[in-house]
């Protein structure tokens, strides 16, 4: 904590009072009262952060003193508080959040803060989507997988319910990539090509995300344009986990698989590691059959992380395989049971970040992380004679960064990361035209400036110039600035506009090419009691863009790939309250359009989506049980009309699959050590159509059948408290 006395009256920051109040629903109000002796203080501008991340918590007190607004913290979140009006003494201090009563030192008086009671947050929907480790455990469909709890945020979709791959405003999954804490690693999914039209390895997607949900401390889907400056050279943001410091000891059974983490504590060093083994692999090893398919997979991930005065210290590492061995069945139903399919995928990331608190406010950050990534698949059809197929896919990426925070609103960073890619698809033992890719290699440098301003009026202005060089085929340098305006009204209102370049280099199987997209984002919104309302705009331009006629999700060697331009642009809108104490609910639309050039359709043009989510927790004396459920409904995915050669008959013609509509359902019973949960996933078991594609063995185009009923059971048991 610091004073600076630099501001032009001789009140000072002492005479404020300021408590924090928090209501007991999933979705929840935390509201910063500001008090002097003469009344309550309007117009006094609040900001919580992160500490060495980004701002989540911003506004002015209206003229109660009173500034209300969903929060996205959970006990153990370290935050920094600033405290700014020209009529009083700046304060900026560093927290430390836990649950109970809670003081400030602030000169030689202390101010409570109130008994503070952490629940989950809110999901903020203008810049980023972040969900705490409470999400992963009780909202409905989770599966301890946070991209199959952000799909239900506004603008998302996800591409086949059997994997986690996200399509944002339109944008195939190969536009945004992964993160572990602010350093890029490769797709972190097991069974990468579940749910995929080829079943070849997706680029971000899989059946299983290998960081469980029991680990990440919090996530953030950073869309693109956003503050997070690394995330400024992908397409369509950035999925980021950011590991727990600390997991208690505990062990759990479920359907998913059997789970183990170990955590040990002392003197600031914290310590944990986590094992998982599927399921299915389970019971594959006690000779159960299911139709001649066998599906495994295995992790163990650790963790090590030290603070002191502020400076925050980490090194992680993990591991993981799986496996999906299917034999042809005499029982013929589609063209996979004619099949004998191995696929095999190896999986390992390891690094390191630091955050140092240097004088007077600065903030040095540093890391660096390697990560590698193998999928090989082996085919053979027993429908046509000799026809094999062979896929190997291989990455290895490095990724380093530097940020270097001064005067708490100015950031000057450099990232890096790089990629070698070996790729190989053969039919029938020929290598196929559009598998080229051996040993390529392509990587992004970014040099980035940011500077934040705000006046007292609550307008603030945030200009941020990018420097970016693509290496691939060949080396390309782009200037990518942004401009982000907002306007805070003391009525809680807020208004903003954000302008910005983007670039970014496609990784294989698109040739090595720089995409770049030009973006311009409006939003209006409201801060209510215990949530947010608000509308968000958005018109994105891309410059030679790449999208498969087939499969935009994964790779595919049927179809050429088209290089051409595109626009998205539609309009969203969001809902979030607490109905009243324990209730909760979540709304948000968008209406979306895609299109190529020459209005070719895209397989991410939904056109209309909407989701909802509700939920309540019940307190059952020292138990509690809670309750969440999800909706979601879209219109159907657009496919063109394909000839006998698996082309386009016209490019006018399209077909839609029927309209999308699944409901989720999750309820967890709580005890003093334990917790046992049923999530569901598709209650009314609807059979949504997916990818329109054709089928050798029936000989004709069909919409491929997406998943029913999927019921997970887990019961968790914890070591202590």
């Amino acid at each position: 904590m610091k004073t600076n006395d630099v501001l032009t009256s001789n009140r000072s920051i002492l005479s404020l009072i300021f408590l924090l109040f928090f209501q007991s629903a999933l979705i929840f109000g935390q509201s910063i009262k500001l008090i002097d002796a003469g009344g309550p203080v309007p117009e006094v501008y609040v900001r919580v952060q992160q500490v060495g991340g980004e701002v989540v918590l911003e506004g002015l007190t209206d003229n109660n003193g009173l500034f209300n607004a969903g929060m996205k913290f959970s006990a153990g979140d370290r935050v920094e508080l600033m405290i700014r009006h020209l009529s009083y003494t700046s304060l900026d201090t560093t927290l430390s959040l836990t649950d109970g009563l809670t003081t400030i030192p602030i000169g030689t008086a202390n101010y409570d803060l109130g008994a503070v009671t952490f629940v989950s947050g809110r999901i903020n929907k203008q810049r980023s989507v972040t969900l705490n480790q409470r999400d992963f455990l009780r909202l409905a469909s989770s599966f301890d997988d946070p991209s199959r709890v952000v799909v239900k945020a506004p603008g998302f979709t996800g591409t086949n319910d059997q994997n986690n791959s996200l399509s944002f405003r339109g944008m195939p999954s190969h536009y945004y990539k992964w993160q572990i804490g602010k350093l890029d690693i490769v797709n972190p999914n097991h069974l990468a090509n579940a749910g995929t039209l080829q079943d070849l390895a997706s680029v971000n997607g899989g059946g299983v995300n290998m960081v469980s949900g029991q680990l990440i401390n919090k996530y953030q889907y950073h869309l693109p344009g956003t503050t997070h400056a690394q995330s400024g050279n992908q397409l369509a943001g950035v999925s980021q986990m950011e590991l727990t410091d600390s997991i208690p000891s505990f062990v759990q059974a479920s359907l998913l698989g059997l789970e183990a983490g170990l955590g040990i504590n002392k003197n600031g060093h914290h310590f944990w590691a986590n094992y998982r083994y599927s399921f299915t692999g389970l019971l594959a090893d006690f000779g159960i059959d299911f139709g001649g398919e066998s599906i495994k997979f295995q992790d163990v991930i650790a963790n090590y992380s030290y603070e002191k005065n502020g400076n925050h210290s980490r090194v992680f590492g993990g591991w993981g395989n799986n496996s999906n061995l299917f034999t042809a069945r005499d029982s013929i139903t589609s063209f996979k049971d004619l099949q004998n399919i191995d696929y095999r995928g190896n999986t390992y990331f390891f690094g390191a970040e630091n955050t140092m608190k240097l004088s007077k406010g600065k903030v040095l950050s540093f890391g660096f992380a390697n990560s590698n990534k193998t999928a090989n698949r082996n085919s053979e059809s027993l429908l046509i004679i000799d026809d094999q197929s062979d896929f190997l896919l291989k990455q290895n990426m490095a990724s380093a960064y530097v940020d270097f925070e001064f005067f708490s609103n100015m950031n000057l960073g450099f990232n890096y990361s790089g990629s070698n890619f070996e790729m190989n698809y053969q039919r029938s033992g020929e290598v196929t035209q559009n598998s080229n890719v051996q040993n390529k290699q392509i990587s992004t440098s970014r040099l980035y400036y940011t500077i934040f301003c705000r006046s007292k009026n609550g307008f603030e202005l945030t200009p941020m110039l990018a420097v970016d060089m693509h290496t691939g085929v060949k080396t390309v340098l782009k200037f990518n600035p942004r401009l982000q305006v907002r306007k805070y009204f003391s009525t809680g209102y807020s208004v903003s506009a954000n302008l910005y370049n983007n670039s970014s280099v496609l990784a294989p199987p698109f040739d090595a090419q720089v995409v770049s997209s030009f973006n311009l984002e409006l939003n209006a919104e409201k801060t209510l009691k215990a949530g947010q309302v608000g509308i968000t705009g958005f018109y994105h331009n891309f410059s030679n863009t790449a999208n498969s006629l087939d499969d935009i999700w994964s790779y595919n060697a049927t179809i050429p790939i088209l290089n051409t331009d595109g626009i998205s642009r539609g309009i969203t809108f969001y809902l979030s309250d607490a109905i009243s104490e324990g209730w909760w609910y979540d709304v948000n639309a968008s209406l979306l359009t895609i299109k190529n050039q020459d209005d070719l359709p895209a397989l991410g043009d939904i056109r209309k989506s909407m989701n909802a989510q509700f939920g309540r927790t019940f307190q059952l004396g020292k138990r509690n049980l809670s309750i969440a459920a999800a909706f979601t409904m879209r219109d159907g995915q657009l496919s063109y009309v394909l000839d006998q050669n698996q082309l386009p008959v016209d490019n006018n013609r399209q077909i839609a699959s029927s309209p999308y509509i699944r409901l989720d359902l999750r309820v967890n019973y709580k005890m003093k050590r334990s917790m046992l949960s049923l999530d569901l996933q598709n209650v009314l078991n609807r059979v949504n159509e997916g990818a329109y594609a054709y089928d050798p063995y029936l000989n004709q185009y069909t919409f491929i059948q997406q998943l029913g009923l999927v019921p997970l059971v887990s019961y968790r048991y914890f070591f202590h408290k």
